[in-house]
């Protein structure tokens, strides 16, 4: 049984009382086992946050494939590329801030980042690692950085070994490594690490 993480969110009207509304009481407990058996989720841990306030925490379902240890709100979950959103978001609100444009090469701050050729090099701007657009095939080169101990600018430098399927920018193709890049651009720009910058600054 794999874990998966299933953070939900339930927006409240501005109606809503500061107290536990109703629906927490008679029907999330429902809504939220219904659900987990629909889309055969083992475990889920969700908040109920209203204007900043957090209205409730709950925990559902088991962390284990025997079932001996229940989700509480405190269970942690690994997150995997929903990551990629804080990474997404760092370089937006640092282009934001003035420290960066997003239409900036990234050889601008990472000097060892390599496509194939040095054509490809020096157009890969930080639009195209967020999007995606390296003209890869999604997930290739991934096994180069499988099951290893290499650091994230070892993994980087693993992008130039991949030769591009298609044409720059004409197709989609999902890149774990494109976002590690990225991660370690905020590192470049702040002087701080991803983990602090997302932690202090976002």
């Amino acid at each position: 049984m794999k874990q998966l993480l299933l953070i939900l969110f339930v927006g409240l009207t501005a109606t809503t009382f500061a107290q536990e509304p109703a629906f927490i009481r008679d029907s999330l407990d429902v809504y939220i086992q219904r659900e987990m058996k629909r889309w055969e989720i083992p475990g889920v841990a969700i908040a109920v946050i209203h204007k900043g306030d957090i209205i409730t925490t709950k925990g559902y379902g088991y962390i284990d494939a025997e079932q001996t240890k229940s989700v509480d709100d405190k269970t942690l979950f690994m997150i995997a590329s929903n990551t990629k959103l804080f990474t997404g978001t760092s370089l937006a609100w640092l282009a934001y801030e003035g420290r960066l444009s997003l239409t900036d090469k990234v050889t601008d701050y990472l000097d060892y980042f390599h496509m194939y050729t040095d054509t490809l090099t020096a157009m890969v701007t930080l639009e195209d690692i967020l999007s995606h657009r390296l003209g890869f095939e999604t997930f290739q080169g991934d096994f180069y950085n499988w099951n290893n101990n290499a650091t994230r600018r070892q993994i980087i430098e693993n992008i130039a070994k991949n030769k591009p399927v298609y044409d720059f920018r004409t197709k989609w193709g999902y890149c774990n490594a494109g976002f590690v890049t990225a991660g370690e651009v905020v590192h470049a720009v702040t002087d701080t690490t991803w983990e602090d910058f997302i932690q202090t600054d976002l």
